[in-house]
């Protein structure tokens, strides 16, 4: 049997409070799964978005956590400068992604969070949400 390796890429998304507030995973998929089909048409969305999961949403903090196989991280880290609205059509808002981490691990990711990218007390809310997505 063959181990597929992923890779987390951790997110932030700048914009205004409403674009916090049209954060959702199923938002950031479309977003993210759009800016795919631009840059690389549809066999480069295709090849992304068989292993792809939006695990992880901080609508307070702006952190998104992205699920990718490990042979698509290039498509999706040269795709994610140019999303430049989140959200759907009606409710559309106004930011960008800005990838701060790539990591191999899940842990890995949520140290960088804990630590580096925002040094408040998230340890509860991101031990919390990233147990539930465990494969």
């Amino acid at each position: 049997m063959v181990r597929l390796k992923n890779r987390y890429v951790l997110c932030a998304v700048r914009g205004g409070d409403s674009a916090l507030r049209a954060l959702s995973p199923t938002a950031v998929y479309n977003t993210v799964s759009h800016a795919l089909l631009v840059q690389h048409g549809m066999y480069g969305q295709a090849r992304c978005l068989i292993g792809m999961t939006v695990s992880y949403v901080n609508m307070k903090t702006g952190v998104v956590i992205v699920r990718v196989r490990k042979d698509s991280l290039p498509l999706l880290s040269s795709a994610l400068p140019f999303v430049s609205d989140v959200g759907f059509p009606p409710n559309r808002v106004q930011c960008n992604l800005h990838t701060l981490h790539v990591g191999e691990e899940r842990q890995r990711v949520r140290e960088a969070i804990t630590s580096t990218c925002f040094p408040v007390d998230l340890d509860k809310d991101v031990d919390a949400d990233l147990d539930m997505d465990a494969d």
